[in-house]
């Protein structure tokens, strides 16, 4: 379920569509940025299911076995953030 949920994690990655979107809707410059780090954190949280090597391709990654709550997790947020850009995408149509 989390590796599934990489291409959503990878759309929202086109983080100053995003921040446009968010200072459109009024929301103050730093909160947009902190929305912005929140989706990179998130995508960077889901790499660790996926990826065997770190960033720096020499440090070997432990081997995480998700768990059911783990899923959920995931897939929650996921979801909590495709509605939140969904509605404000939609508001300025």
């Amino acid at each position: 379920m989390i590796k599934a949920l990489r291409p959503v994690w990878e759309l929202l990655r086109e983080v100053e569509e995003i921040k446009k979107l968010l200072l459109a809707d009024g929301f103050p410059e730093e909160a947009a940025l902190d929305f912005r780090g929140a989706v990179q954190k998130l995508f960077d949280f889901a790499s660790k299911f996926d990826h065997a090597l770190a960033r720096d391709r020499e440090t070997i990654l432990p081997n995480i076995k998700p768990q059911k709550e783990d899923a959920y997790f995931a897939f929650t947020l996921a979801g909590a953030v495709l509605n939140v850009i969904t509605r404000k995408t939609n508001r300025q149509d």
